[in-house]
């Protein structure tokens, strides 16, 4: 192997530049040597590193740019096995973004970072982004001699990153000129086809599309298909290739699945023809590679997260995948049902086979929270304790009664609610086995807490355990519970008024107010928290709007919150100040500029409602949305989208009566 690959590895700074995670990157030069490791196992796992590191989930950082030389001479080099997957990831660099860009909605969202702190960090991005891009530019006549290697792969891959370097067209549409004659790879022919579409599109110039075209007429499918969109990729006005791309998806082929991004491609290419995707979704469900069904049922997914009128098809198509003979193809389909919940009653008799051929007993890590969003099993056990599947009661109360009860059981008894009351006694005994919160964190307990208060009945054990558990680590959640059970958890109140003496906590407080009905301690604790636009008031602030007018001394305090720089503490504000006075003059600017698509959005149209026609200005928004197909509520994942805008539009229409006035 050529000693030159690496010169100069060594002598860059990385302990100064920054990777993923906000770590530095020492670690990259050892993984780029473990690229042209004789051993594959070591290869392999030095390249997913690197994109951990480097260009993690597409976000680039300040050490991508100086790795992609080193990257492109070890893609250069024939003497080195398996280079298609770093000449995949020179194209993701060159397709990267800051990941302040990429996440900001959601840091704003659920994280309150400030908005000037996220402004400078994007200005920095953008500077590492464009040198990422730079770098790989600066290859691309590499990249482009890569279309004649030995190795079909890496043929492949040079054709797929061509198209996301638009500025160097030109050179690759030449490069791609003299290859064409050469190649003899179906697929790679069809790769360079989208290349040059995807290019024409990007610079508007048409290049060699036109030159090439007459040779794929007696092509085999997979060219002419490809040919075809690259036509429509070129001009979006070309009908007879729109309608021989659709011909083609409606006769089950297997289209571009083969090529990295084809699928995407024809995604694009059909855009919101939704009866044409979902079958694209179905051809590539009869295909014989289990990786390619699976993308099947998450193009699905896109779909009922992108189109209401599409969703019950999707469930349909989910329901014969959960069938399927590969476990990865099953759990998918399981993930999308979970996503879709709200609309997948009919579906209920598969959710439960599912479960019924499930062998093992899925017991999580403790201390994890991120499996639940990802198990199939803990979604499909939600889902069916959501829909109220009786079926599922004597699963969960073995669960209960387990010596070491499973991770899921306290999230699956808050799905059920109150269908599952009769668990009372038997969860309080569960509560006493579980692990003292001092000492472990535990996945089963705050949520079994949170359904213990949400029953609104109790029994003399269940709130002695709660007050036990004020003092631990549990102890806010023990609070919540107790207030939500009211005066029946009369005997409490000691208890938390000796956390209230030792903390000054607002949870505990609440909870006296909600037994006892005094108002003091919850009133004293609020106004030391409400009106310093401290970012994470909103908790404090639905207490107060739950005080009503009990609160009005408050009000000039209020709203100096409205001003806040966290969307959730002035929504929370607007509510509060609204219960508080009822007047809407204040609050309206800020609820008619919070109504939007997503979970915070939901508080402030429904605050709408309670202004009544004062609000009216609000109904052509709301009229809007509820007219429009697709799907706009942004939750900071995946799989809550269709919960939310379910959510969304029923109370849009609540709403809009109730400004109506009808």
């Amino acid at each position: 192997m050529d000693q030159d690959l690496l010169i100069g590895l060594d002598e860059v700074p990385w302990f100064r530049l920054g990777s993923a995670g906000g770590s530095d990157s020492s670690a990259v030069p050892e993984l780029i040597r473990g690229l042209v490791s004789p051993d594959a196992q070591i290869r392999t796992q030095s390249l997913r590193d690197c994109r951990w590191h480097i260009c993690h989930q597409g976000t680039v950082y300040r050490a991508t740019a100086r790795a992609v030389p080193f990257l492109l001479r070890v893609a250069a080099s024939t003497d080195v096995p398996d280079r298609a997957g770093i000449v995949d990831l020179l194209a993701d660099i060159a397709g990267g973004a800051g990941y302040v860009q990429v996440h900001r909605s959601f840091m704003e969202m659920d994280r309150f970072d400030d908005s000037a702190e996220l402004d400078a960090a994007e200005v920095r991005e953008r500077r590492e982004v464009k040198a990422a891009r730079k770098a790989v530019l600066a290859g691309t006549d590499v990249i482009a001699k890569l279309l004649s290697d030995p190795d079909i792969s890496v043929r492949r891959a040079a054709a797929y990153a061509l198209a996301v370097l638009p500025e160097r067209a030109d050179m690759s549409a030449a490069a791609i000129l003299d290859r064409w004659p050469e190649e003899e790879d179906a697929t790679t022919r069809a790769g360079l086809l989208i290349a040059l579409g995807v290019l024409a599109a990007r610079t508007g110039n048409l290049g060699v599309l036109p030159a090439i075209m007459p040779s794929t007429a007696n092509d085999v499918p997979v060219v002419r298909l490809a040919a075809a969109s690259a036509r429509f990729l070129a001009d979006r006005s070309d009908e007879a290739a729109l309608h021989q791309i659709l011909d083609t998806v409606a006769e089950g082929e297997p289209g571009l699945r083969p090529l990295r991004g084809g699928p995407a491609i024809l995604d694009w290419v059909i855009g919101d023809r939704l009866p044409a995707r979902l079958q694209y979704c179905r051809t590539l469900a009869r295909d014989t590679d289990a990786q390619i069904r699976w993308t099947a049922v998450c193009k699905a997914e896109e779909l009922a997260r992108g189109w209401r009128s599409i969703t019950p098809d999707c469930i349909r198509f989910y329901s014969q995948a959960s069938s399927d003979e590969s476990d990865q193809v099953r759990s998918a389909a399981i993930i999308g049902m979970f996503s879709a919940y709200p609309l997948c009653r009919n579906s209920q008799d598969v959710l439960f086979y599912y479960i019924e051929r499930r062998t093992e007993d899925f017991n999580p890590p403790r201390g994890s929270w991120t499996w639940r969003h990802y198990d199939p099993t803990w979604q499909t056990l939600v889902t069916l304790g959501r829909l109220g599947d009786p079926r599922l009661l004597p699963r969960l109360q073995a669960a209960v009664g387990a010596s070491d009860p499973p991770g899921w059981v306290g999230e699956v008894l808050n799905a059920f609610g109150g269908s599952a009351v009769e668990l009372l006694p038997e969860v309080i005994e569960m509560v006493d086995r579980l692990p003292t919160p001092e000492q472990t964190g535990d996945i089963r307990l705050v949520p079994t807490l949170e359904w213990i208060g949400k029953l609104g009945a109790s029994t003399q054990a269940s709130v002695a355990r709660l007050e036990a558990l004020l003092p631990t680590k549990a102890g806010r959640a023990a609070a919540k519970a107790l207030g939500e059970l009211g005066p029946i958890a009369q005997q409490s109140v000691d208890g938390l008024r000796r956390v209230l003496e030792r903390t000054s906590d607002a949870y505990a407080a609440w909870a006296l107010w909600r037994i006892d009905g005094d108002p003091a301690p919850l009133l004293e604790v609020a106004s030391r928290e409400v009106g310093y636009r401290r970012v994470g008031v909103r908790a404090v602030l639905g207490m107060v709007e739950e005080l009503g007018p009990r609160a009005s001394f408050m009000a000039p305090a209020i709203v100096r919150d409205l001003d806040t720089v966290n969307m959730w503490d002035r929504v929370a504000a607007a509510r509060a100040y609204w219960r508080v006075t009822g007047d809407p003059g204040a609050v309206l600017p800020t609820l008619l500029e919070e109504a939007k698509p997503s979970k915070c959005g939901i508080g402030a149209v429904e605050a709408l409602g309670w202004l009544g026609p004062a609000a009216r200005e609000a109904a052509p928004k709301l009229e809007a949305w509820l007219a429009d197909d697709e799907r706009h509520t942004q939750t900071g994942r995946t799989n809550d989208v269709i919960e939310y805008d379910e959510l969304f539009r029923e109370k849009c229409a609540e709403v809009l009566q109730l400004i109506k006035g009808s």
